[in-house]
């Protein structure tokens, strides 16, 4: 088989982990309040996109694999107000909703052997309990199929023999770490780290084009183009860091919630 036709091969991935909406309301704050000294907002537009894990699900599919999802059905809300001219936040209000937590029906029905890999991307919000982490995990690993894990939890255990990606101040709150897992750390601004090896970030033309950074979905976008590299490229994974430091640079470079696509990468020159 050719390289070329090797890496024309689409790979099935199976997402699990909470989900959002992220709404962004547009407007303008022209004066104060009367009734206390806080701008008054005036709402012009607003523009919902899905977030968390079905923002990773969003950046696979987009770099060319399938995927299944696996998720809450009543979703958190998060809604940012943002002024329009400046694209400034004022204000985010979170509006979570108790999330139903994944059944064992749901668990018992997954099938390893239809993917390629497994992505938890758990934002620690109820869908996923320690123990379903365990279950669910165990199933792939038992099978020899990667898992990729990005986790909002303080106990790690749950995740033993997995490749996590976890970011600076998430890794600082941790309480137990897992055993037999690869840990890739995400220092924002600063690229990863793995092993000891430092990753250095990436300079984009988007960022150069808009002048302004904003950090909403680069986790996501890590994710998703590291486990999409690392099945396309023989399961290197320092090659897939460094391309997944770029992918988020990119999504950085944008504001708001985005997923990463072949077209941004074709817009930076980056194979």
């Amino acid at each position: 088989m050719s390289q070329d036709t090797q890496q024309q091969k689409q790979y099935k991935i199976l997402v699990v982990g909470d989900s959002c909406f992220d709404i962004y309301v547009f407007g303008q704050c022209d004066r104060l309040s009367p009734e206390a000294p806080v701008p008054v907002f005036k709402e012009n537009r607003r523009k919902s996109i899905p977030g968390m894990s079905l923002n990773v699900a969003e950046s696979i599919l987009n770099l060319g694999d399938e995927i299944d999802v696996i998720t809450n059905d009543t979703k958190i809300k998060k809604i940012r107000f943002v002024d329009e001219r400046s694209i400034q936040h004022i204000l985010r209000v979170d509006e979570e909703a108790t999330v139903d937590e994944i059944s064992k029906e749901q668990i018992e029905k997954i099938n390893p052997s239809l993917y390629d890999a497994l992505v938890v991307s758990d934002y620690d919000k109820g869908f996923l309990s320690f123990l379903d982490a365990i279950s669910i995990c165990d199933k792939f690993i038992n099978k020899n199929i990667p898992v990729f894990v990005d986790s909002k939890k303080t106990d790690l255990r749950c995740y033993n023999g997995v490749i996590i990606k976890i970011n600076q101040h998430e890794k600082s709150r941790v309480k137990n770490m897992p055993q037999g897992s690869k840990l890739i750390t995400t220092l924002g601004s600063q690229g990863a780290e793995y092993e000891g090896e430092r990753f250095f970030p990436y300079e984009t033309k988007v960022s150069d084009k808009h002048g302004h950074r904003d950090v909403c979905g680069a986790g996501d976008a890590f994710l998703a183009a590291l486990v999409h590299r690392f099945l396309r490229n023989g399961k290197n994974i320092k090659e897939a860091i460094d391309f997944s430091n770029k992918c988020a640079a990119i999504v950085v470079g944008y504001f708001g919630t985005r997923s990463i696509s072949v077209k941004d990468l074709k817009e930076e020159g980056i194979k």
